[in-house]
């Protein structure tokens, strides 16, 4: 299917994309809201400014994506794969990120309030200046995160979640869940 022939079905109500393969295309500025684009291929795909709030992409495939400054506001990405893609300045405000995998990725600046990424893997993602104030970190993997300037006030992490060994979560602000 072709990005033209999705546009137009969205328009004419249909939500449910599950299985879309739409990976290298161009959907910037692009209004998503309430669709199902689980188990997606978009890998590549331009979404810059594109509005995806309420979005289903559970288990879809977003590599190398460049979802800058998108609206991903109360998303489900359970399980997806967004190694090395491009989130800076997105909005992820009480996104569902648990069991993805961010491995790389460019969230400078972005949102992650009350957003929850549990049991995800950020090894290596840049996440300086990024709002993580009330985030659920449990059991995520954090080695070789750049927290520079990070918001991580009231953050919530457990004993599985893993930091490089010169981290201090406490001194950072994190509370520890029991």
């Amino acid at each position: 299917m072709k990005a033209i022939d999705v546009m137009e079905q969205y328009r004419d109500g249909n939500r449910d994309f599950r299985g879309l393969k739409l990976s290298q295309t161009d959907l910037s500025g692009v209004d998503w809201r309430d669709a199902k684009l689980d188990q997606s291929d978009l890998r590549g795909t331009t979404f810059i400014q594109a509005n995806l709030a309420g979005v289903s992409l559970r288990a879809s495939n977003l590599s190398m994506a460049n979802l800058s400054e998108a609206n991903l506001r109360d998303t489900d990405l359970r399980g997806s794969f967004l190694r090395d893609a491009i989130l800076e300045g997105a909005d992820l405000n009480e996104a569902d990120l648990s069991g993805s995998s961010l491995d790389g990725a460019d969230l400078r600046g972005s949102d992650l309030a009350l957003a929850d990424l549990s049991n995800a893997s950020l090894c290596d993602a840049d996440l300086s200046g990024a709002n993580l104030s009330g985030s659920i970190l449990n059991g995520a993997d954090l080695i070789g995160v750049n927290l520079h300037h990070a918001h991580l006030e009231g953050a919530c992490y457990d004993k599985d979640t893993r930091f490089d060994p010169a981290f201090n979560p406490n001194a950072a602000g994190l509370n520890r869940a029991n």
